[in-house]
């Protein structure tokens, strides 16, 4: 109805944005007639909201929607006007490499640093770890740029399932987030966003103004969802822990999904390590579990790999 309309152009700011991450979040569906209903979306809500000049307020969120444009609906700058096509493209290069050190990460990333120095330098010392590592898509707190691993730290409020203290503490973060505030709030620990373009007052539609549409939350999505064809997680873009791996599951929030699907897409190889895992090993077994992970990820045409 949007297209059909040509009402895409008429929707507020808010409202682009809450559009442009709904799909980013769900990805390409393997149906070819939404797939190009979610790429004419995608390219008509992009391009209206870069031409409005805002998106460097959005940060690191912003360039995860431009790197999904074109990383899985093959949109290019020259599908855009002129000021919307300069935006897009700056969106897509990899930032400046800022200064930093193992003391910048947080208390349980540093502790992850710290074994796996131990575990490149009992099995490769030609590998080394990069701080907050820039890609196109976003920073990666623990990078490994010569196997090209991503070792992605999940802390509590990055799932919206698993064991009990990931969702059941009195904060409420962690639980319930949707495509429809993800952008509507300050960061949260954990979270690849900038923004406080708005606040929360009126967030739920019964104080000024609200939102123009609901999202359902992640547990009640059907076969039938707009953008979706599947609700199963791989079809939503989340990304499950292993629970061969693990006795609890989890699904990641849909923001360090879509991190880690984009990332797959660069040809990163993605080591996930939940907080819960991690905390339930005792300190001598810390480094043989990253070692095995890095195993079975390791890419076997890389001379370096594991």
């Amino acid at each position: 109805a949007l297209l059909i309309a040509q009402a895409v152009q008429a929707l507020t700011e808010r409202s682009l944005r809450q559009l442009m991450l709904g799909i980013a979040f769900s990805g390409p569906s393997r149906e070819a007639g939404v797939q190009e209903l979610q790429r004419s979306l995608m390219w008509q809500s992009i391009d209206s909201w870069l031409s409005l000049g805002t998106w460097d307020s959005a940060g690191d969120t912003a360039r995860l929607v431009a790197n999904c444009a074109a990383l899985e609906f093959g949109l290019t700058s020259e599908d855009m006007s002129t000021e919307a096509g300069i935006a897009f493209a700056t969106l897509q290069q990899v930032p400046e490499a800022a200064s930093t050190q193992p003391g910048d990460l947080q208390s349980l990333e540093q502790n992850i640093h710290e074994a796996l120095h131990q575990v490149l330098q009992n099995h490769n010392k030609d590998a080394e770890i990069s701080i907050m590592h820039p890609t196109p898509v976003c920073e990666i707190s623990l990078a490994i740029p010569l196997l090209k691993v991503a070792v992605m730290v999940g802390s509590p409020e990055d799932f919206f399932r698993g064991p009990r203290e990931a969702w059941a503490d009195d904060s409420g973060i962690g639980w319930g987030r949707m495509a429809e505030n993800e952008l509507d709030h300050p960061a949260l620990h954990g979270d690849f966003i900038f923004s406080q373009v708005d606040d929360m007052d009126g967030l739920d539609g019964r104080e000024g103004g609200g939102s123009r549409f609901e999202v359902e939350p992640i547990e009640t999505l059907e076969t039938d969802s707009w953008s979706s064809s599947s609700s199963s997680s791989s079809s939503l873009g989340l990304s499950t822990w292993d629970s061969e791996r693990s006795g609890s599951s989890g699904e990641w929030q849909r923001l360090p999904a879509l991190r880690m699907r984009l990332l797959r897409q660069l040809g990163w190889k993605i080591v996930e390590v939940p907080y819960f895992e991690w905390r339930s090993l005792l300190r001598s077994e810390e480094q043989s579990f990253l070692n095995r992970l890095l195993q079975r990820d390791s890419d076997p045409q890389n001379e370096h790999a594991f």
